[in-house]
């Protein structure tokens, strides 16, 4: 399944992922949220002056949690 994503997004320009029919919406959802940083990880809640106890990875706990960093 992943080399099938890879190859109908990683391939493509940013902008042809929302409009990919070969793969699940949410998928490309996803993919277009992780490419303009709009995800809800700890570091973008606290630019948005939500009050989170620590913006650390609560999986690892060793740095910042990131869609750069932080991505599974």
């Amino acid at each position: 399944m992943r080399k099938v994503i890879e190859g109908c997004i990683l391939e493509s320009d940013v902008d042809n992922i929302r409009w990919n029919n070969s793969i699940p919406i949410k998928i490309n959802i996803h993919s277009w949220r992780l490419s303009n940083n709009r995800l809800p990880t700890r570091i973008n809640l606290d630019a948005q002056g939500i009050d989170l106890h620590s913006v650390r990875c609560p999986i690892c706990d060793e740095d910042m949690e990131t869609p750069s960093t932080h991505v599974y």
